[in-house]
């Protein structure tokens, strides 16, 4: 029985157990692992592990995951797009189960082979692939970014 009263008892607590329970789950590819493409971040802002900014345009400011996951500023990690990574971003397509709904679901199935994840507002996803390097793009539910972003 549902303690709150309303529909079927959720799986996660919150949005943020969601997102570290799928991450807990899966390992990165070791093609984005290898790359010194790595910063961490404080909310929407890069910087580098030692907590000074970084950039998403110089190179000198990134460094290895390694160093970047041993480090505690910010808020978490965050990837520099680039060199043929790209990103699709899909905005508020998960249910309350986790699920992708219709939209995201054709996009995925567009999409084809890449690595998914769900984004840290735990709402929506991630996808990981490879991409000429081109200005970002917005559409009506996702966005497209290949170089001068990075993505937490």
């Amino acid at each position: 029985m549902n303690p709150t009263g309303r529909g079927r008892i959720p799986k996660w607590c919150s949005p943020a157990c969601r997102v570290a329970a799928h991450r807990a789950r899966r390992e990165l590819p070791l093609e984005l692992m290898a790359a010194d493409r790595w910063v961490r971040h404080d909310g929407k802002r890069p910087i580098q592990p030692d907590g000074s900014a970084a950039s998403s345009t110089d190179a000198r400011t990134w460094t290895s995951w390694e160093t970047a996951k041993r480090s505690t500023a910010g808020d978490g990690l965050g990837f520099v797009l680039g060199a043929g990574f790209a990103c699709v971003d899909i905005d508020h397509c998960l249910d309350e189960a986790g699920r992708p709904d219709g939209r995201a679901r054709k996009l995925l199935a567009r999409i084809g082979e890449g690595y998914v994840e769900v984004s840290p507002s735990g709402t929506g996803l991630h996808v990981w692939g490879r991409a000429p390097e081109q200005p970002g793009r917005r559409f009506p539910t996702f966005e497209v970014y290949s170089v001068g972003r990075f993505i937490t």
